[in-house]
């Protein structure tokens, strides 16, 4: 098993910086399932210019999207809340 390490964190939480789909579908995002309380997040914006981080576009950015949704909701405590800033 892979340890990934926190990017930053106080007593009230931690902090990861890294691609969300290999963190969370990983050793991180299995050892946290269940256990989460608030996941905050603000995602690549659906971008007509190509950026260095990957951006995706129309449709392809929707069903990119769509595929986050139960890997989010699989780490949240049963009154646990996702909060996505979309910047549209």
């Amino acid at each position: 098993m892979t340890t990934i390490e926190p990017y930053t964190g106080t007593q009230l939480g931690k902090f990861y910086l890294g691609n969300c789909e290999e963190l969370l579908n990983g050793d991180l995002g299995r050892s946290l399932e269940g256990q989460v309380q608030l996941v905050f997040t603000s995602p690549p914006f659906p971008l007509n210019k190509k950026k260095r981080y990957g951006n995706h576009k129309g449709e392809d950015y929707l069903k990119w999207f769509a595929e986050l949704a139960p890997i989010l909701s699989r780490l949240l405590k049963p009154d646990g809340s996702i909060v996505i800033e979309l910047g549209v």
